[in-house]
């Protein structure tokens, strides 16, 4: 099995799973408004990445189809640790 160490940039298609205590409150809040900044919707991530909570089994999963989108920049804007994350096909 192939771990990735980042997002796929050139794929397809990408996928990651990461524990919710792994994540602290903040960053869970971060990661879940995807798609806004600072509160304001903003075209700048929108469409590209699917992010929920699946509380069963307590964790967030993404996902993504065509394009990417470039979630380690906005990861890192938002300041969210993605060390626990794990990437493959969920």
């Amino acid at each position: 099995m192939k771990i990735r160490t980042g997002f796929v940039s050139n794929s397809s298609s990408s996928s990651f799973v990461v524990s919710l205590d792994k994540l602290s409150a903040k960053e869970r809040t971060r990661l879940l408004k995807y798609q806004d900044v600072d509160g304001q919707p903003t075209d700048e991530y929108r469409d590209h990445w699917t992010i929920i909570v699946d509380e069963d089994k307590g964790v967030i999963r993404g996902w993504t189809n065509m394009d990417n989108g470039d979630l380690d920049e906005y990861m890192e804007a938002q300041h969210i640790d993605d060390r626990s994350f794990v990437y493959g096909n969920y």
